[in-house]
């Protein structure tokens, strides 16, 4: 009786075992936002400068504020000229006004040199997540749709979670494509969810001052 009852226990801790799994498996992951500026009052000041001169789409006052040695990329286009080869912030249509507005809006964290690394969605990624096939989700209750269309029913909601992104091709490119964390689909609107290798920004102090050492996407 006792190596009966032993073996009913085992099977029952087996059970627990594998339902845990699948629970874990399916289980939502979020990424709450972050932003630890406030903690270093230079840093504060100086970051609340370049959002206004951005707000003004002001060149001169943005190039104050990179580096001169600025990385651009993962390659050999780096330095200032080529940031301004780049962006071309002298022309007030120029996307660095609405791309690097996006990355300080979303926050950020300091990392272990005392770099101010924006936005959290990038500085906050959990390592365990691949960074190609997920996303953030940027808000709570964000609506899922069935369909690419903000009249389509709600299939669900999410709130800052990370979620698996699906290639289609031919949708409408203002809406990405997500499986939820039961495997089914759905549709988020592409203002409210992020990729972690989509653009973000280093800020790090040269010579006593706050610059843009980076200002970058991709892996």
């Amino acid at each position: 009786m006792a190596l009966e009852a032993m073996k009913i226990r085992a099977a029952i801790a087996a059970c627990l075992i594998a339902v845990g799994a699948l629970t874990q498996a399916h289980a939502e992951r979020t990424l709450k936002p972050v932003d630890q500026a406030a903690t270093r009052a230079d840093f504060y000041a100086f970051r609340a400068q370049l959002q206004a001169a951005i707000a003004r789409r002001d060149a001169g006052a943005l190039l104050a504020g990179v580096d001169r040695n600025i990385r651009n990329s993962f390659g050999d286009n780096n330095g200032v000229d080529a940031f301004r080869q780049i962006w071309e912030p002298e022309d007030r249509r120029s996307r660095v006004w609405e791309v690097l507005g996006e990355v300080l809006a979303l926050g950020g964290s300091f990392d272990r040199e005392g770099s101010f690394v924006a936005p959290y969605v990038f500085s906050r990624w959990p390592r365990d997540a691949d960074a190609f096939t997920h996303a953030a989700i940027l808000g709570a209750s964000v609506p899922v749709r069935a369909a690419a269309s903000p009249s389509s029913p709600v299939a669900a909601s999410l709130s800052f979670s990370i979620v698996e992104q699906i290639e289609s091709r031919g949708a409408d490119e203002s809406w990405v494509q997500i499986r939820l964390p039961r495997g089914k689909t759905g549709f988020v609107d592409r203002r409210f969810i992020r990729s972690p290798v989509d653009y973000r920004a280093i800020f790090s102090k040269r010579d006593g001052k706050w610059k843009m050492t980076a200002f970058l996407a991709g892996d």
